[in-house]
């Protein structure tokens, strides 16, 4: 019997996207299953390849708002100054950023970006 490795909030968080799409108001969103790490709004956000950062402006969970998302979970991230129409056909990873590397001292998450917390 094979076994699944235990997926961790406490790495680097990744997130293969599958979807794209604009909401009037909010502007652009991308949806996908973290595969790990964990997202929080406020957070910092890379799309690869491109390098493109951004800010994670709100957050989805099953059609709910929350602060915070980790690995397993399917998620709707919306992001702060992405234009659908410049986003190209082979972006498909939002990564955390380099400069979001150190670990939160508040809340422990190396993948934290709410800036309070730094």
């Amino acid at each position: 019997m094979q076994q699944t490795r235990e997926k961790s909030a406490r790495v680097p968080f990744r997130l293969p996207i599958d979807r794209v799409f604009s909401v009037d108001g909010f502007g652009t969103v991308v949806t996908g299953t973290l595969i790990e790490g964990a997202l929080h709004v406020g957070g910092e956000a890379e799309l690869l390849p491109s390098g493109t950062r951004s800010r994670v402006r709100n957050l989805q969970v099953h059609g709910e708002n929350t602060a915070i998302a980790v690995a397993g979970q399917r998620v709707a991230v919306n992001l702060a100054g992405i234009k659908k129409p410049t986003l190209p056909a082979a972006i498909r990873w939002l990564s955390r950023t380099a400069s979001a590397s150190r670990a939160c001292s508040t809340c422990a998450f190396p993948a934290c970006g709410i800036r309070a917390h730094r």
